[in-house]
């Protein structure tokens, strides 16, 4: 939220939100996306637990609780969900490619079969 500091002005003491304030927090959201994103590259990358997590970004000097660890590591896999299975997006850059190639990881080479 914002609100202009200068007595004179047509905004004194009128609270906004600011313009882009949606490409940088969910609705209704506390905490950013640039939080979001550093509990799932903790979780997902480091396999960090949520009270260390937790110990990180009060460290950090974020006043945050562990169910607020949880909540916003759930919003990540939500968000992570949403982006891979955008159907629209991946038809539109598959078709641009004009073929896929599908591989499994993992699986031990069977020779000779």
């Amino acid at each position: 939220m914002c609100q202009c500091p200068t007595p004179t002005c047509s905004l004194y003491h009128v609270r906004y939100h600011p313009e882009e304030e949606g490409r940088w927090a969910l609705p209704h959201g506390e905490f950013g996306l640039d939080v979001i994103a550093l509990i799932g590259a903790w979780r997902f990358t480091e396999h960090r637990s949520v009270p260390e997590m937790h110990q990180r970004l009060l460290a950090r000097g974020l006043a945050i609780s562990e169910r607020e660890v949880t909540h916003l590591m759930q919003r990540y896999e939500e968000l992570v969900t949403l982006r891979v299975t955008d159907r629209e997006r991946i038809k539109a850059r598959l078709q641009k490619q004009a073929r896929v190639i599908l591989a499994a990881s993992r699986l031990a080479a069977r020779c000779g079969a």
